[in-house]
């Protein structure tokens, strides 16, 4: 009996505590054990939840201290602006941390007559808005941080509250609204220390959003003079420095970075970004403490501890000796910061552009640019203004760089061509022996990193991962490195036994280096003397086509030395040599003029011998005019003119005068070279000689416009055209293809000489007398020596037939008797292709 006395008591009790603690009621017991569940469960494990999200998310995003670090270190996605960012990985702690709190909510809340009686829901209602706020739903976060204000102005948190709600409206652009309110809540005296310096904060952060930099510095120092939170402290001071350093107060700047320095509580991190940002506020005049400076920088990448901040360093080092104009150890630090391991993409593009400033000013432009492609190709965003500017700088180094590479290779060539056969052997031969050796150097060179890398790897089972395995055979690259070893030592072999002892096998050293050559020279062509010998020109036709285009690159890079860059010197190099060089005649008279006009800056004595020689040999050329007269220079515009001139030539082939628009191209481009309007006259001759000389002519046209005038519209447009002219000039004889003979044409070729003025009347007025009001008779230029007779409009052959046995009956000996039939689209073809000739086999 007392068993169940006890049973049935105890389970009444245990129902009676449950009915007690119910959410609807408001008693004590309820309170206090709804307010313990809530604050030690739900609560507790939400926290948690945002905190781990909040590791995750610190350990995740990456200052740029090479531009001015945002005050909250959260990077806004403007794509992540949407209801729901449920299943999103990167916010699957939040994400929890919001489900918790709206738990809390839910079935602990005790909401009765309006009024929350669980202490503890406040709390919930802030980890709600802090779970969304950090998932980029602020909208959402700014309803539950108002719930709270609005209900529960009582609440323990209502000042955090507060200051939560005041970052979410700066966060949706409310900077005006969130600073009046977080002033009003500074007022009184009640607010915890740590909020009041994360409100201080909070309006610093308003006030850089609205670009008030002296606001954003005085509440920064109000928020420093606390520091509780030694993180956001921290940052607070590389802001400031960063803001000083703006404002070229570079004393304030170093004393920000100084106290950062003597925080005890500051993260290792921030200390070392400290040191690296007094090392950019370094000024060359102050030898004294560059030398201080170089010595804390050596010590600290001494420090194996600093190894992840290696890139940063070096880079503030080189930056240093930049400073002091000491370019070989700046070079030496900057790519020693490129080739940090844990370097930074930000500090390395800077780097690069360092290192490419560095060779402009030592009038290496040629690696100068390939610096700039490096940034370009490194860059995740291209449209910033910065790599706009980098794409521009490197735009105008393209043509130094293709000119360059121009020059010397046709010098290389040329220098060879004039050794006799038995000095071209040898050069060829040694050659070849470096490229050999440079290979076994390669090879020996990854097979010993493959090797170290498989002593650090950790033995692992065939399968997957076999291609990983400490196992040599289940290694397919060493294996693979292996078999070029075997094959350089022993020769291709037979599969045979015992194949090292056979007859066959010679192992001396020297059969074995000559059995290694061989198999190289097998293996690639490069290794071959044949191949060296057998391609290079030896025609006098390839030698000038060679020079002619060396020539051309010495005078182009002369030309943008001269107007690109400004550098005299460079560009007297290239057109001094090029008058070394023997070039051809027409271009001797625009190398003395630029000659002339670089001497006028740099050089009057050479100036004056330059205009005697102009003068004296082209008294009557444009040139001579532009010296003597130089006030016309700027109002030349008379019939004479290369604008004029262009104008009368473009009319010419705007009337299908083909032949006088190449003439007067042909011409001006003889009368005005290396003026900017040379690639227009050519370009026009271009398109003058397609319709005279068809689409190989043409495109050998666009070929040399494409090369000359790279950076050009016309070179551009040229360039864009040649794409397309390859794969045109394959289907040139092709008129399988012709569309339906839905417009005929009877079509007769003679010379241009003959008169067919009179065949033109006669068939017009048959055409309009015999009711062919269908039909139309013209005549149109096909090349330079011939021309076509056209009647068009007929729909099919039997419409031809008819025409012509009408005409043939009633007008006899009118139509000539080699007449031929042709389709609009096959008649189209032959004028761009100038292949009449393949139709008529055809």
């Amino acid at each position: 009996m007392k068993s169940y006395f006890f049973y049935f008591f105890g389970t009444g009790l245990a129902f009676s505590l449950l009915l007690a603690c119910s959410p609807t009621k408001n008693t004590f017991m309820s309170r206090n054990m709804n307010a313990l569940g809530t604050k030690f469960n739900v609560l507790y494990n939400g926290q948690l939840a945002l905190d781990k999200g909040l590791k995750e998310l610190d350990e995740a995003y990456q200052d740029n201290f090479y531009e001015r670090i945002p005050i909250e270190p959260l990077k806004v996605d403007e794509n992540l602006f949407r209801p729901s960012l449920k299943g999103n990985n990167n916010f699957k702690n939040f994400d929890r941390a919001e489900e918790k709190a709206v738990k809390a909510v839910q079935i602990h809340g005790m909401t009765i007559k309006g009024v929350e009686h669980n202490t503890q829901i406040d709390e919930a209602y802030l980890l709600l808005g802090k779970a969304r706020y950090y998932t980029q739903r602020f909208v959402p976060a700014l309803d539950a941080f108002n719930h709270t204000i609005k209900n529960d102005s009582k609440a323990d948190l209502i000042y955090e509250t507060k200051l939560w709600q005041a970052k979410t409206q700066i966060r949706l652009q409310n900077e005006e609204l969130a600073i009046e309110s977080l002033k009003n809540m500074l007022r009184f005296n009640k607010v915890p220390e740590n909020t009041v310096e994360n409100s201080q904060t909070a309006i610093a952060m308003a006030y850089s959003q609205i670009d008030s930099t002296d606001q954003v510095i005085k509440h920064l120092k109000l928020a420093t003079k606390i520091g509780k939170n030694s993180v956001q402290n921290s940052r607070n001071l590389i802001v400031l420095g960063q803001l000083y350093r703006e404002k070229v107060q570079i004393d304030s700047s170093n004393l920000s970075f100084n106290a950062l320095l003597n925080y005890k509580k500051a993260p290792y991190k921030f200390k070392v970004q400290a040191q690296i940002e007094l090392a950019k506020n370094y000024e060359a005049a102050k030898d004294s403490v560059g030398g201080v400076l170089m010595m804390k920088l050596e010590k600290m990448i001494k420090d194996f501890n600093n190894s992840p901040y290696l890139g940063g360093l070096y880079y503030v080092m080189g930056d240093i000796k930049h400073k002091n104009n000491d370019l070989t150890q700046a070079k030496a630090y900057y790519n020693l910061s490129l080739n940090a391991k844990n370097s930074d993409k930000n500090q390395k593009l800077l780097a690069y552009e360092q290192l490419a400033a560095i060779h402009i000013e030592e009038r290496k432009y040629v690696t100068a640019g390939k610096y700039y492609d490096s940034i370009i190709r490194t860059s995740d965003n291209i449209n910033t203004k910065k790599l706009r500017q980098i794409i521009r700088k490197s735009d105008k180094l393209a043509d130094v760089i293709l000119y360059d590479d121009l020059a010397q290779r046709n010098d290389s060539l040329l220098r060879i061509m004039q050794l006799d056969t038995s000095a071209q052997v040898t050069f060829f031969k040694n050659h070849i022996a470096k490229l050999q050796q440079h290979e076994k150097d390669s090879i020996k060179q990854a097979l010993a990193a493959i090797k170290e890398k498989e002593l650090n790897n950790q033995p692992s089972f065939i399968g997957a991962n076999a291609s990983k395995s400490s196992f040599y055979f289940y290694n397919n690259e060493l294996v693979g490195f292996g078999k070029q070893e075997f094959v350089k030592v022993w020769g291709v072999l037979k599969l045979t036994d015992n194949w090292r002892y056979s007859d066959n096998m010679n192992t001396s050293s020297s059969v074995i280096a000559s059995t290694t050559d061989k198999v190289q020279a097998k293996i690639n062509p490069k290794f071959q003397l044949n191949f060296y010998l057998n391609n290079l020109p030896t025609s006098a036709k390839e030698r000038d086509s060679i020079t002619n285009i060396r020539n051309d690159a010495y005078y182009q890079l002369g030309l943008i030395y001269k107007e690109q860059f400004n550098d005299y010197p460079m560009a007297v190099y290239y057109l001094d040599s090029l008058l070394n060089l023997n070039p051809n005649k027409d271009r001797l008279l625009p190398i003395h003029y630029h000659l002339y006009k670089i001497y006028s800056l740099t050089d009057t004595l050479k100036a004056s011998d330059e205009k005697d020689f102009i003068v004296t040999n082209y008294p009557d050329s444009r040139y001579a005019q532009l010296i003597l007269k130089p006030g016309q220079q700027l109002v030349f515009a008379d019939k004479d003119s290369p604008e004029a001139q262009y104008k009368i030539a473009y009319n010419a082939y705007r009337d299908a005068n083909f032949v006088l628009a190449d003439s007067l191209a042909t011409a001006a481009l003889e009368t005005y070279q290396g003026l900017p309007i040379v690639p227009k006259f050519k370009l026009l001759k271009a398109y003058a000689i397609v319709k005279l000389d068809g689409y190989k002519a043409f495109n050998e046209l666009m070929k040399a416009i494409a090369l000359e005038f790279p950076n050009t519209i016309e070179g551009k447009k040229a360039k864009k055209t040649l794409t397309t002219i390859k794969e045109d000039l394959a289907k040139a004889d092709d008129f399988s293809t012709q569309k339906n003979q839905d417009n005929l044409f009877l079509a007769h070729q003679a010379p241009n000489k003959l008169d067919l003025s009179k065949l033109e009347t006669q068939l017009k007025d048959i055409v309009l007398s015999e009711e062919f009001s269908n039909l139309t008779v013209d005549i149109k230029p096909y090349n330079r020596s011939t021309k076509l007779f056209l009647i068009k409009g007929f729909i099919n052959e039997d419409a031809i037939s008819d025409f012509t046995n009408f005409v043939n009956n009633k007008y006899k000996n009118v139509l000539p008797k080699d007449f031929f039939v042709i389709s609009q689209s096959s008649y189209n073809k032959i004028q761009l292709y100038k292949n009449l000739n393949s139709y008529l086999k055809k």
